[in-house]
């Protein structure tokens, strides 16, 4: 494979994890008498890191952005997903085989999320997957969060040097499930596979290719996609 390596995002793209977070966002955030719809969620708040998404949320319902209650809120939401995850990780279908597959073919392999690193650990560590992301590029480890490449271009740097070579940004793929991880991965100058997980397909037109899960992807015309 001529590709310089893959990096996935994680929610909506190896694991089914969506619906949990929505659910976390809005039992915190209800105390406040703060309700959302599921089109506002994915309209506003899906893609971006804890932090942004409750700011957002604050914001557009009429309530001050206090980072110190935003920090409680965080905090908050990461044990009721901690525990979600631990009592039930679902794959998006095909996505193990297909990244033990392209494991074997030697492709360096990373994940950019924003979610947080103890999440992504725990269900990871859950589908036997941790040996194949040498890097995870979590929310912790960016000062800007999706749209901004900041996350994809810092996964190809590590992957690069784990590799002890170089690894160009136009030579990677990425695997994203939302407008907002695409614009990041094409702002990175990277070439996007959209998985219809999260959206419709109408609404993953900015990538290069979409697919509706891992099943319908044949690994050797990714190539191609270059």
């Amino acid at each position: 494979m001529y590709m310089d390596a893959l990096i996935f995002d994680y929610d909506g793209v190896v694991v089914d994890s969506e619906p949990a977070h929505m659910e976390g966002f809005a039992r915190v955030v209800k105390p406040l008498g703060i309700e959302f719809t599921k089109q506002e969620y994915c309209d506003c708040y899906l893609g971006s890191d804890d932090y942004v998404g409750f700011a957002a949320i604050l914001r557009n319902h009429g309530h001050p952005v206090d980072q110190n209650l935003i920090n409680k809120m965080v905090a908050e939401k990461t044990s009721f997903l901690q525990e979600a995850l631990t009592g039930e990780i679902t794959p998006i279908p095909g996505v193990v085989n297909f990244i033990r597959a392209i494991a074997e073919l030697g492709v360096p392999m990373g994940i950019c999320s924003g979610a947080l690193r103890d999440e992504i650990k725990i269900s990871l560590e859950h589908l036997g997957l941790g040996e194949f992301f040498p890097v995870t590029i979590a929310a912790e480890d960016v000062c800007e969060g999706k749209p901004h490449p900041e996350g994809y271009l810092t996964a190809a740097k590590k992957l690069g040097e784990l590799a002890g070579r170089e690894v160009c940004p136009a030579r990677c793929v990425v695997f994203e499930d939302s407008p907002t991880g695409i614009s990041a991965a094409k702002a990175a100058g990277m070439k996007v596979l959209a998985l219809s997980t999260t959206y419709g397909p109408g609404e993953l037109t900015q990538a290069d290719e979409i697919a509706p899960d891992f099943t319908k992807i044949d690994i050797t015309q990714l190539d191609e996609i270059l």
